[in-house]
């Protein structure tokens, strides 16, 4: 097995941590910041953006570890469009197509079945795809409350081992 593949979880945990330190130290100095409101879950203005940095690192692992290009390409396209939607904000329409491609790319390149019953292929991939757009939003909505999908993510995988 290939050294670097072991490596790659403890270089993206590094990385990470480094580009997240070094991408809010930017965003903060440039005024990237989430003012608190009545929904918020924050007293003090947050830096907004600043998981660019983890997916930016997470694309370049996965890159490494022979993840499709197609999957590679709508994360990075979700990801850029985030980002511009943290910067300056984005039309609904400009991201849910963006989510819409994103989904389609990634199933192109997985080839997905996941229905037991036997139904034509396209609607099995039209079911897929509302989910996994309902699943973009979700996650989207919750990583608007402060790391709650970090926290979320972190606390589900030791469950998950026993």
């Amino acid at each position: 097995m290939n050294n670097l593949f072991l490596l790659l979880p403890t270089l993206a945990w590094i990385g990470s941590v480094a580009a997240t330190a070094l991408v809010l130290k930017l965003l903060t100095r440039a005024c990237v910041m989430d003012n608190p409101n009545e929904r918020s879950n924050h007293a003090a203005p947050v830096p907004r953006g600043g998981g660019i940095a983890m997916i930016g690192v997470a694309l370049v692992c996965l890159f490494y570890a022979g993840i499709a290009w197609q999957i590679l390409a709508a994360a990075l396209l979700l990801a850029a469009v985030s980002f511009a939607d943290d910067l300056r904000g984005m039309p609904v329409w400009i991201r849910f197509g963006t989510q819409f491609v994103a989904v389609g790319l990634a199933m192109n390149a997985l080839h997905l079945r996941i229905l037991p019953l036997e139904v034509p292929q396209e609607v099995e991939w039209a079911f897929i795809a509302l989910l996994w757009l309902w699943f973009i939003n979700l996650t989207n909505f919750m990583d608007g409350i402060d790391g709650i999908s970090a926290m979320q993510a972190i606390m589900q995988a030791p469950a998950e081992q026993s």
